[in-house]
């Protein structure tokens, strides 16, 4: 249970919540996800309320990435792009990338940015399956990021509605 809790998060900076086991950081994860509304309080989003946003674009405004990410049998690149709430070009995942420390290990690679990762990504390791992950989420919601640093979730928050 949470008492007290008050959170800003400024547009365009990264805030990472980090505590012992227990302490709340999958709870604070899940209200800002809205997998649960809180008993008391309310949560915010550029100073509206979260129940006034619809779950879909409650939905674009969130990403999460777990300890074991799912890729999709397909290239590196399409595995960034996905999810992505609109066309992205191959700047933008590369962007992506190199802001989810990825980039240099994917120009690594046979053929960098195409190179097929295999179903679930078994052609990469633990860490560059994370890295591409990572970047999906940044890709998708790019500026305004929470970081919750957890045995089983980190999870990617950022406010782009209307353009707070």
């Amino acid at each position: 249970m949470l008492r007290d809790l008050s959170l800003i998060l400024p547009q365009g900076t990264i805030t990472a919540i980090v505590g012992r086991s227990g302490s709340g950081k999958s709870t604070v994860a899940a209200l800002l996800s809205r997998f649960y509304q809180p008993d008391a309080g309310t949560i915010t989003l550029g100073g509206i309320e979260a129940t006034q946003f619809t779950q879909q674009q409650w939905t674009e405004a969130v990403a999460m990435v777990s300890q074991e990410p799912v890729l999709f049998a397909g290239t590196i690149a399409d595995n960034i792009a996905y999810g992505a709430m609109c066309h992205r070009n191959r700047e933008d995942v590369e962007q992506a990338a190199m802001a989810a420390n990825a980039h240099e290990f994917i120009m690594m690679l046979p053929e960098g940015y195409d190179t097929m990762v295999g179903e679930g990504g078994v052609l990469l390791s633990g860490g560059q399956r994370q890295r591409i992950a990572v970047a999906r989420a940044l890709l998708k919601v790019w500026g305004f990021v929470v970081v919750v640093v957890d045995v089983v979730l980190v999870v990617f928050f950022r406010c782009f509605l209307y353009g707070w």
